[in-house]
């Protein structure tokens, strides 16, 4: 401001030094809101930076402090460069120590070193003395076949303010070499009184026969449940097995 100039904090042309300080002439010290500047033009916030507070630096509201430095800048920061001045002014952050884990998995009587949780899916996550969390699939997947993969997650949670709540995501993937077996329906729906087509498919093809035991229930539009069971023969040396079930029209009864 030793210059006597300014910039409009709504559109970064040149401005009126009033822009910056108001007619109360607080200078830099002040929060722009509801006394002068164009941050009490609509839309309220300048593109530049600021923003309308309301009823704040009115007669019994100034700021009490001072500005240590300012900076201007020709163009817009990178984000190394702004984590850079936050660093130079607030320090830079320090990692977490394994003191700071308050929660593994729902689990909070924590002892480093000694501390494994069982996850609803089955596997487990150990809690190190060093802080580190160690997952164990533990038999959980051991169906899941070559090729397929599956999600699993856990939460932990720090005692500081920053990070406090994390996820995890573990993708396990399969292993399991035996045939993974797969059913899709031909159709969304079927009329009553008509077949409903199926499909079912292998990922490998069968080597012997393999008598598939299904079962189905749910709602009828109409109203009532149903459920119902099937057998099917799955003959050896094929991947794809076609077929129905018969339905029955309530008209019948």
């Amino acid at each position: 401001m030793d210059s006597q100039s300014a910039i409009n904090i709504l559109n970064g042309q040149a401005g009126d030094v009033a822009d910056w300080s108001g007619s109360d002439d607080e200078g830099l010290g002040r929060s722009q809101g509801t006394t002068g500047g164009d941050v009490n033009v609509a839309p309220f916030l300048g593109s530049f930076g600021t923003t309308n507070i309301p009823d704040f630096n009115e007669a019994n509201d100034r700021f009490d402090g001072e500005i240590s430095i300012v900076r201007v800048y020709d163009s817009a920061l990178s984000a190394a460069e702004v984590t850079a001045n936050l660093d130079a002014i607030f320090g830079a952050p320090a990692a977490a120590q394994v003191g700071n884990i308050a929660s593994l998995a729902g689990e909070t009587n924590l002892v480093p070193g000694t501390t494994t949780v069982t996850l609803p899916s089955g596997a487990t996550v150990a809690l190190g003395a060093d802080g580190s969390l160690t997952y164990d699939a533990n038999g959980a997947f051991d169906t899941l076949g070559v090729g397929l993969s599956a999600v699993d997650t856990f939460t932990y949670s720090l005692d500081t303010s920053l990070n406090s709540a994390t996820t995890v995501s573990v993708t396990v993937n399969g292993t399991n070499t035996d045939a993974q077996i797969n059913i899709a329906a031909d159709q969304a729906s079927v009329t009553e009184g008509n077949d409903a087509s199926f499909l079912i498919t292998s990922s490998l093809q069968l080597t012997a026969d393999v008598e598939a035991s299904l079962s189905y229930a749910g709602t009828a539009q109409n109203g009532t449940d149903f459920n119902g069971s099937a057998t099917v023969t799955l003959a050896s040396g094929n991947t794809e097995f076609a077929f129905s079930l018969s339905t029955i029209a309530d008209s019948l009864y």
